[in-house]
């Protein structure tokens, strides 16, 4: 067969951004230094074709590979920004497991806090302290009022960090003394 290495810097090697959306993704995601000068070009592309790259860039979201995931967690998402939440919503409620964990970061770098509520349920999941522990950190990067009972639940969860990151959140949207009552033995 064919070395998928070699494809990825044939494709990343070339002088001109690609118009087909997956190789224009590798060209966005690229790890090699001498094709780092396309990669800025490529992300942007893909951001200013939005509507058409969309459905492709949802699909990438249970990448395994950490580049393309870095790609989409910290620049390429997060800049389509609002009109992806609706659709990141929906992968959180009914999406794979192996694309949530991605979904609630993306969530939380874009701080839109008409997510909240979603990630709020991810937070009281009982099955896995992980997804509770990034639905709070999603949580704690946004002003998630309407996922205050969420978080006063998740005060005495079995986890440290997940506790941690509940108080955290909740000192964001709530005033000290309220906090105090919540947090503090009485």
């Amino acid at each position: 067969g064919r070395d998928p290495t070699k494809t990825i810097l044939s494709i990343a090697g070339t002088k001109e951004l690609a118009d087909d959306l997956p190789t224009l993704f590798i060209q966005a995601s690229t790890a090699p230094q001498k094709y780092q000068y396309m990669v800025g070009p490529a992300r942007q592309k893909l951001i200013d074709r939005a509507d058409e790259s969309i459905p492709y860039l949802m699909e990438m979201l249970n990448t395994e590979l950490p580049r393309e995931a870095l790609a989409l967690r910290d620049y390429i998402l997060p800049k389509i920004g609002r009109r992806l939440t609706p659709q990141l919503i929906d992968t959180l409620r009914f999406g794979q497991p192996s694309r949530q964990g991605l979904t609630m970061y993306v969530l939380g770098e874009m701080k839109d806090s008409t997510a909240a509520i979603a990630l709020g349920r991810k937070l009281i999941d009982p099955t896995n302290w992980r997804i509770r522990a990034t639905a709070a950190e999603a949580l704690l990067k946004m002003k998630a009022d309407t996922a205050r009972p969420y978080l006063i639940k998740e005060l005495s969860d079995t986890e440290e960090i997940v506790r941690g990151s509940a108080a955290r959140a909740l000192v964001n949207i709530d005033d000290s003394t309220e906090l105090e009552t919540l947090i503090l033995p009485q």
